[in-house]
């Protein structure tokens, strides 16, 4: 079954990701599916 979350965009997912911190990043959506964890990494490497 697919989530509201998951038919989003990639351009919204990083909007609303980039307003939570790593740690909250990490630990509420890591490993919740593929697409999400190569958004996540995204993110940090823009932030670095």
């Amino acid at each position: 079954m697919i989530s509201k979350l998951e038919t989003l965009p990639n351009e919204i997912l990083i909007l609303i990701f980039s307003n939570l911190s790593w740690f909250e990043r990490i630990i509420s959506l890591s490993s919740l599916n593929t697409r999400f964890n190569i958004i996540i990494g995204s993110i940090f490497c823009v932030l670095k």
